[in-house]
């Protein structure tokens, strides 16, 4: 089943695609974090900018806020 993006905040994705995008978010996350910045995050803004630009897939998938949102709960709860 698909849902409108005013139904999910997503581009016409269904629920099951956009968990699985997340998942793979945060996994990508972490490796870019731990490989980029040795896992000392300062701005977490500046690192989904590097993020999006190395890989615009998320951002085009799943927006760019929920890249944000997703970074900054990985960076309260650490980056391993």
């Amino acid at each position: 089943m698909c849902y409108s993006s005013s139904d999910t905040g997503f581009k016409g994705n269904s629920v099951e695609a956009v968990g699985n995008t997340v998942n793979l978010l945060k996994h990508d996350l972490i490796n870019f974090a731990q490989s980029e910045y040795h896992c000392v995050v300062d701005s977490v803004t500046a690192l989904v900018e590097k993020f999006n630009m190395k890989y615009p897939g998320f951002k085009r998938e799943v927006g760019e806020q929920t890249v944000l949102d997703v970074a900054t709960k990985l960076q309260k709860w650490g980056w391993n």
